[in-house]
């Protein structure tokens, strides 16, 4: 159990005890065709009501377990050697989307989800509006927002952009809702220190950006930049030790500047990856029994393949 325990408080109903099911919120729009939609003016967004919760429960948690285990299965064996072995590039994208995956997983936990919606959906969405004059959700990636009754929708251009934003989001929601939890003063200042740790680590130093780690693949994957690709000499002088998956939760992950870009990248997502390790370690701790979902699932996986 790790300080981060309080935090379970805030997770979003009680998506671990779910057994299995066959889709996520995409597949959720699809078959649902009781909820209504409409314009909330005060919030200037889109709002879903009149639907089956435990049918909205499913279906969180079952693109929360796949994110969780594309999160880990993206860095199955991976190691410092497999960087020099690989490829320092290769290297730097597969470990971007390990972490990109595991702040999918991270903020359904907490009652939000960044997901593609396609023009069918899109057109049952407008079928379903009350408000007709203030429709403009359009296809592409959408931020929900859930709570028991209602869930907001918010449209966004770019899906790695608008993944960034919501965990950002959901880390804010976490520090608001610090002093709600059940623990000592010490715990909540650390749990503080922890977050902001890894605020830090999306936008690089900055607490109020999300996207730096999104900004530096896509420099590397689509602009060739930071010196990386042939002929880097970045090989001989990688002096970066990353530890195996099931070494990361157990790892100093305290955020600071290294001039280096390239190392820089990597600490700061070992520090995302160590925050979504912990907080799904103390989560399984919290609930006493598992769904078969997350049992047979996310649980299963790690055990077998990262332990």
């Amino acid at each position: 159990m790790s300080s981060l325990m309080p935090i379970t408080e805030l997770a979003f109903l009680d998506i671990l005890n779910t057994n299995f099911t066959k889709g996520g919120l995409s597949s959720w729009l699809d078959k649902n065709n009781t909820f209504l939609l409409r314009y909330n003016t005060t919030q200037k967004s889109f709002e879903i009501s009149h639907f089956d919760k435990s049918e909205l429960l499913y279906a969180i948690a079952y693109d929360c377990n796949r994110f969780a285990m594309a999160a880990v299965e993206s860095l199955e064996y991976f190691n410092t050697k497999t960087i020099l072995e690989q490829g320092i590039p290769w290297s730097i994208i597969r470990v971007y989307y390990s972490t990109y995956f595991a702040a999918h997983a991270i903020i359904r936990i907490f009652g939000r989800s960044s997901t593609y919606i396609n023009q069918k959906q899109v057109r049952k969405l407008k079928d379903r509006n009350l408000d007709n004059q203030h429709f403009n959700i359009q296809k592409g990636t959408c931020s929900f927002s859930f709570t028991e009754d209602n869930i907001s929708i918010a449209h966004y251009d770019n899906s790695h952009k608008a993944l960034w934003n919501d965990f950002h989001s959901t880390l804010v929601y976490i520090k608001q809702n610090i002093e709600k939890m059940t623990a000592s003063s010490s715990i909540k200042l650390k749990i503080m220190e922890e977050i902001e740790n890894v605020q830090k680590a999306i936008g690089n130093g900055d607490i109020t950006y999300s996207s730096w780690l999104s900004d530096f693949r896509n420099a590397v994957n689509y602009q060739h930049s930071h010196e990386v690709w042939y002929p880097t000499r970045l090989k001989n002088r990688f002096e970066f030790i990353y530890p195996k998956i099931k070494y990361i939760k157990n790892t100093n992950c305290t955020f600071y500047n290294t001039n280096d870009n390239v190392i820089q990248f990597f600490k700061n997502s070992l520090i995302v990856l160590r925050f979504f390790l912990l907080l799904f370690e103390d989560l399984k701790i919290k609930n006493n029994t598992i769904g078969k979902l997350f049992k047979h699932g996310y649980y299963k996986f790690f055990l077998e393949n990262c332990t």
